[in-house]
């Protein structure tokens, strides 16, 4: 019941999941705690692993080449203000490999009251990014997205999008843009995903108005493709509204990729706007529009979750979670408690 929303990220193998709990009323206590749980085993403890002020945490994509596992996870760090937003955000990085304990296996033979003996976790972590105030809105906090290969990550802030160098904490940015004027207490950052061979990255980001006018007051959002070398620097949809969060799929067995995006149906008001989810294949062809059917209203918020096969996506839609076939776009409901959003698809 006190979960902020701001961590939710399944370990790769769906074993672990990290999240974020609030912290106390007081101002001097923290803005919130992070906690991990395993997932496959009955009547898990949740463990607190002694971080705060958390504003992102995901898991590493990779879990090493070795015979055992090694989980690993980025996060950032803020401090807890008495004022909305009520954080300022420190624009860390921080990398921390966790070390995890197994505890004794529930077997159909022990009775239900049984309490199980707790997962140990240590936790090691390596200053990336310090604290900086650099940039437009940076209080708000900078936003960071996994490779494929768990070896280098991509930034995204309120002006511009770039890659971040996790052994000297080097920052090379790929694309400025203008900054988005909210006139509100919160801030426009796009979010990132990255293409399965690591070469690409797909993003929303901020243009220009398209005649004259302040750049930062444009209702323009477009649909870009970035390669991390620099060399392709493509617009693949124009108009597709700030919260569009395009996804990029696992290659399929059949060796095709697709970008999942959202279409804002006022595409100049995007920001109060539904949203329709498409698809189209990596190079932009063939976009279609994948959910929901005809006639029904469109997405509040994008959020989906391809299937490790790039065959399905599950979706968040008026409080439940379905499941699309891409190639049919027939919608399966899993869930009808009119409670879920978030979801999560592990390898």
């Amino acid at each position: 019941g006190d979960l902020d929303r701001r961590v939710f990220s399944l370990s790769p193998d769906g074993r672990y999941l990290l999240f974020t709990r609030r912290g106390g009323e007081a101002p001097e206590e923290p803005l919130n705690t992070l906690w991990l749980v395993d997932t496959t085993v009955l009547r898990e403890l949740p463990r607190p692993l002694g971080i705060t002020n958390v504003i992102y945490a995901e898991w590493s994509p990779s879990l090493g080449s070795g015979a055992a596992p090694q989980y690993r996870f980025a996060y950032a760090t803020a401090t807890r203000t008495a004022r909305a937003p009520y954080w300022k955000a420190h624009n860390d990085l921080w990398l921390a490999t966790a070390d995890l304990g197994q505890p004794a296996s529930l077997t159909p033979t022990l009775p239900l009251s049984t309490t199980l003996s707790p997962l140990t976790v240590t936790v090691r972590a390596t200053q990336v990014l310090t604290p900086s105030e650099v940039g437009v809105y940076s209080w708000w906090g900078t936003e960071y997205a996994w490779s494929p290969d768990g070896r280098h990550m991509a930034y995204a802030r309120p002006d511009q999008v770039g890659l971040v160098d996790l052994k000297t904490g080097k920052l090379t940015p790929l694309m400025r843009f203008p900054p988005y004027h909210t006139y509100e207490q919160w801030v426009w950052v796009p979010s990132l995903s990255w293409s399965p061979d690591g070469r690409f990255i797909v993003c929303v980001l901020h243009s220009p108005p398209p005649g004259e006018g302040n750049p930062e007051e444009s209702p323009i959002f477009d649909l870009w493709v970035l390669e991390v070398d620099g060399e392709v620097q493509a617009r693949l949809v124009p108009e597709v509204g700030m919260w569009a969060a395009p996804r990029w799929s696992p290659v399929t067995e059949a060796g095709d990729e697709f970008i999942a995006y959202g279409v804002a149906q006022s595409p100049r008001q995007s920001d109060l706007s539904r949203y329709w989810l498409y698809i189209m294949d990596r190079d932009g062809s063939n976009k279609r529009r994948l959910f929901p059917p005809p006639g029904e209203v469109g997405l509040k918020v994008v959020e989906i979750a391809w299937s490790p096969d790039g065959l399905q996506v599950v979706v968040a839609y008026n409080g439940n979670l379905y499941l699309v076939d891409v190639g049919s776009g027939q919608a399966r409901q899993l869930t009808a408690d009119g409670q879920s959003e978030r979801p999560r698809w592990s390898r």
